[in-house]
């Protein structure tokens, strides 16, 4: 969550988040996340860093 993100919730209540869909090049699971980066994402089922956006 980015520091704005973080801000607007301390300061106006709950906001929502974005969420980013992603599959696992390894497992192949299919899975949403809060981040952006995916290179910062990693499988919640395998823990694998090799992701890639599902359009």
């Amino acid at each position: 969550m980015s520091t704005i993100q973080t801000l607007k919730e301390v300061l106006f209540g709950t906001v929502d988040t974005e969420q980013y869909n992603y599959q696992c090049e390894v497992c192949h699971a299919e899975f949403t996340s809060e981040e952006q980066s995916v290179q910062t994402v990693a499988c919640p089922e395998c823990g694998s860093h090799n992701i890639r956006e599902r359009l």
